[in-house]
């Protein structure tokens, strides 16, 4: 039953991981939609490393 416990263990994390992804979506659809503009999938990637860190960005971006 330990193996149980354990998927159970994983679940939840992943439910939570999946929960902050759908906060995000917007600020997430945003920077994509950036990086289309931007140069591509890397430009994207980049955007969204920096968006957690400056979570406003895109927002403000996006109201311009």
């Amino acid at each position: 039953m330990k193996n149980n416990f354990e998927i159970d263990e994983l679940m939840a994390i992943l439910l939570l991981e999946l929960n902050q992804l759908w906060q995000y979506r917007e600020k997430i659809i945003c920077c994509f939609q950036q990086s289309i503009a931007k140069g591509g999938f890397k430009r994207f990637k980049e955007l969204i490393n920096k968006n957690l860190q400056q979570k406003e960005r895109c927002y403000r971006i996006q109201r311009d």
